[in-house]
């Protein structure tokens, strides 16, 4: 029980998560200030900043949940509730998922808007409504898609913030021995020794 486990895959999750989850960040708040500012010279460049971001970072996706199941066999023969590292990575794959939605969605849109703008500015006919309607359709879609992908990555960090914070991920090298305790609904043993030294 009281055996160091060799392995650290664990210690590779944390190297490789916070990249792809800056990256993203940037991405999504890029996108945000296009909204307001896509017709300037200024938004050419927020729209490379958030092409590039969004990539890199749902390239970077891939590695951190790659990473994250390696260590989940680790850490769930430390920490007291191995459930937790199941929500996370139900939650990172959802991140992973919208992630790349939003990629797909953003690329599709890129296109329609680029062939909307050829029509426009070769006046060889007007675009139809119906196609400038299809436009902002993937438009909504993809901020969605953004929205929600910033919403899961939040709420995965949360869960990854709880792991370490509260049952040790990432820096227990052996089985907690304060399972037991927290499982019938006790203080830890280190609780229990300093309540019971000070009632002496």
């Amino acid at each position: 029980m009281n055996e160091l486990i060799p392995q650290r895959v664990e210690l590779f999750h944390p190297l490789l998560v916070h990249f792809p989850i800056a990256l993203l960040l940037t991405g999504a708040l890029a996108r945000l200030l296009l909204l307001f500012v896509e017709n300037r010279d200024f938004g050419k460049h927020l729209r490379w900043i958030f092409l590039w971001s969004w990539i890199l970072g749902s390239l970077g996706m891939i590695a951190a949940y790659l990473s994250g199941e390696e260590a989940e066999h680790v850490v769930n023969r430390i920490i007291c509730d191995p459930t937790i590292t199941h929500d996370h990575a139900d939650f990172a794959l959802y991140s992973l998922c919208f992630t790349w939605a939003a990629l797909s969605i953003a690329a599709v849109r890129l296109f329609l808007s680029r062939r909307l703008k050829d029509k426009i500015e070769k006046s060889v006919l007007r675009a139809p409504n119906g196609f400038r309607n299809l436009v902002r359709g993937f438009l909504l879609a993809e901020i969605l898609a953004i929205a929600a992908t910033v919403g899961l990555l939040v709420w995965t960090g949360h869960l990854g913030g709880k792991l370490v914070y509260e049952q040790g991920a990432g820096y227990l090298r052996t089985p907690n021995e304060n399972c037991e305790d927290v499982e019938a609904g006790l203080p830890p043993a280190e609780e229990n020794g300093s309540e019971s030294s000070t009632q002496d």
